[in-house]
């Protein structure tokens, strides 16, 4: 079987407003999943996030934004809920094209970079495939260092 090679690029933004980030990859993943199961507490737990992160995560993209992203779903038989508003669905949208953007518009750098990094192997035991406890401190802004040999992601951080 053929080993495929693991390095990859991924172009990443995070969009500020002031000292907050209104907008990145976590946040728009979180949009995504109220967007598809009605509900921040669930979009929480599909997310792997506290329901207070992900609360305060939908708080800081509505004050950020002109208009709000997330409105609430006043209760009825089954409850409350949330639910993405058109500019929360544009946000999205314009987002995720600006990764596709970034990622063709870097697609030459990337591959005379490629070209100087080691051959990624599948890990041979646990202690290979360890966290070599560099940058990357679980909160997703590592500054793009080989993180153990899982992933090379460059970023981007574009100002307001």
């Amino acid at each position: 079987m053929t080993e495929k090679n693991k390095n990859s690029v991924r172009c990443r933004f995070r969009i500020l407003a002031g000292d907050l980030i209104a907008l990145g990859p976590g946040k728009v993943d979180l949009l995504e999943s109220i967007d598809r199961v009605g509900s921040i507490s669930q979009a929480a737990r599909e997310s792997r996030l506290s329901y207070r992160r992900a609360w305060n995560m939908v708080d800081t993209m509505n004050r950020c934004f002109a208009k709000p992203l997330v409105a609430s779903v006043t209760g009825g038989k089954g409850g409350g809920g949330a639910k993405l508003t058109p500019t929360g669905k544009k946000a999205i949208q314009i987002y995720r094209r600006m990764g596709k953007k970034a990622d063709t518009a870097t697609l030459t750098e990337w591959k005379t970079l490629q070209k100087l990094l080691h051959h990624q192997q599948a890990p041979t035991s646990a202690r290979d495939g360890a966290d070599d406890g560099g940058d990357d401190d679980g909160r997703g802004d590592d500054d793009g260092d080989d993180d153990g040999g899982k992933k090379i992601i460059a970023r981007r951080v574009r100002q307001r």
